[in-house]
């Protein structure tokens, strides 16, 4: 009897950016005391909420849901979880690296780590 493995669903974003020696990408290190790969350099990324599916933070986004989903052109997956996985790839990189992917030129670094550290408190949604 075969053994499987339910993948959970989740996201992750690589940053990738043009260095004086070639391509660089962004990794952050997992806490020591971490319950899986403790130590280990991973991209930004986790599981999906079910918040980053829902209609209103669909609605925040610039880009409709089918549209991405069209784009992204992702058999067997409806519009809302594509735009669901963006969200969360989205969320999981400011939360674990303070990265906010979209913020516009000049935007302030420290509003942005205000605000982040706010989140993680759970004072605030994303």
């Amino acid at each position: 009897m075969s053994r499987f493995t339910v993948a959970r669903r989740a996201s992750t974003t690589l940053i990738v950016r043009d260095g004086p020696s070639g391509l660089e990408l962004l990794m952050v290190r997992r806490s020591l005391s971490a319950s899986f790969m403790p130590g280990s350099y991973v991209f930004p990324g986790g599981a999906l909420d079910d918040a980053d599916c829902s209609a209103a933070a669909h609605a925040r986004c610039t880009e409709g849901a089918a549209s991405l989903a069209l784009r992204v052109r992702t058999p067997g997956l409806a519009a809302e979880t594509v735009m669901g996985h963006a969200v969360a790839a989205l969320r999981e990189c400011f939360e674990e690296c303070g990265l906010w992917l979209g913020a516009p030129p000049g935007t302030n670094a420290g509003t942005l780590a205000e605000a982040r550290r706010r989140m993680l408190a759970g004072k605030i949604g994303f």
